[in-house]
């Protein structure tokens, strides 16, 4: 495996253990893990790297967004909402 590769994987391990301990984070990666199409993205990504705790998490899903919002928001005893002019 060349370096470059070892690397991503160590940073993507690295998010994945600092996420999981993040309100809402183990819920996330739960779901994450069961689809293909969901990434993290934005500042919570650097923010781990750089060993900071990141204030909120964003991710982009290919699919049905508003479906994982609801299944994240259930599992975690609450309601999903959605802002009615960008569909987020």
């Amino acid at each position: 495996m060349g370096s470059s590769a070892w690397e991503a994987r160590a940073i993507g391990s690295r998010v994945r253990e600092r996420i999981g301990g993040l309100p809402g984070g183990r819920e996330l990666l739960e779901l994450a893990a069961l689809r293909e199409d969901v990434d993290l993205v934005g500042g919570a990504v650097r923010d781990v790297i750089l060993a900071r705790t990141p204030r909120e998490l964003d991710v982009v899903v290919g699919g049905d967004a508003i479906a994982l919002a609801g299944r994240l928001a259930a599992m975690l005893g609450t309601e999903a909402r959605v802002h009615e002019r960008f569909g987020t």
